[in-house]
């Protein structure tokens, strides 16, 4: 799915927009955690394909593109609606009591939230600080079990939480992209939006970093500053997927294979952008 994201992005720098938003949309049916990136391509195809550089609305344009969106998600949540099952598919699409946590929490910001909550927990237990202590959350998820989430110490967090920090921190770069609608600041608010996404999101899977570093790979060309930011998320993002390789016999192989992607993609970006 990833190549379809790839011929999306091409597409887009091609100045093919609307097979960019064709491909994006039939993307987002395979897999709905494509829309961590849907916003970058909202903003993008509105103000790029769908509106004149004044701002005007080119009905022409708009009206294809939306026909065509439509035509695809009704395509595929169609028969879903025809037999009711559409509330069924939405619970199963957006389970938020599955908790706060994936069951192997993905590594950010309310990763160390929920790693603080322990910390004071124990304080609280060794040294009788005045911190309330909730007693659902001793045992709640924040141990990384799956189901809703309560915190000891800390306030509990809640999705509409994540949801409102993820779109405070989109909308600084998204906003550079309706001022800026070309093809660079598409591509850098493709990254944001999956790093931003992956940062505040409701129970992230730790596999969502190749939303970021697909994208952003296609950056690390441009100079220096980018290769580096680059090569510091690339090894630190398959760093972090290593316990999904948990037996010993696939140690040796995660290893090796992560040295040689590090020798056949790191070295040779390093050579090409060094300053």
């Amino acid at each position: 799915m990833f190549g379809v994201l790839l011929w999306s992005i091409l597409m887009a720098r091609e100045g093919r927009k609307l097979e960019s938003g064709i491909l994006f949309a039939v993307l987002l049916n395979f897999k709905h955690i494509y829309m961590y990136l849907a916003p970058a391509y909202f903003i993008y195809l509105l103000r790029s394909h769908c509106m004149s550089s004044s701002g005007r609305i080119l009905p022409t344009k708009f009206i294809s593109l939306a026909n065509t969106v439509i035509l695809i998600f009704g395509a595929s949540l169609g028969p879903f609606i025809l037999m009711g099952q559409l509330p069924q598919l939405i619970s199963r699409l957006f389970p938020f009591t599955r908790g706060l946590n994936h069951a192997y929490w993905a590594p950010n910001a309310w990763a160390l939230v929920t790693a603080m909550d322990r910390v004071l927990l124990q304080l609280a237990r060794r040294f009788g600080t005045n911190f309330t202590v909730d007693r659902q959350g001793v045992v709640s998820t924040s141990r990384g079990l799956v189901g809703d989430t309560t915190f000891a110490v800390l306030p509990t967090v809640k999705p509409i939480h994540t949801f409102a920090i993820t779109i405070i921190f989109q909308l600084f770069f998204l906003v550079k992209l309706w001022k800026v609608p070309n093809y660079k600041s598409f591509l850098t608010a493709l990254t944001l939006c999956g790093y931003t996404s992956y940062m505040f999101g409701w129970h992230v899977h730790e596999k969502a970093i190749l939303l970021v570093l697909v994208p952003l790979s296609l950056l690390a060309t441009d100079d220096y500053a980018h290769f580096k930011t680059y090569m510091i998320a690339s090894i630190s993002g398959i760093f972090s997927l290593f316990p999904l390789l948990f037996t010993p016999s696939e140690t040796v192989v995660k290893t090796v294979y992560s040295l040689i992607w590090g020798f056949m993609v790191l070295h040779p970006l390093h050579k090409q952008v060094y300053e």
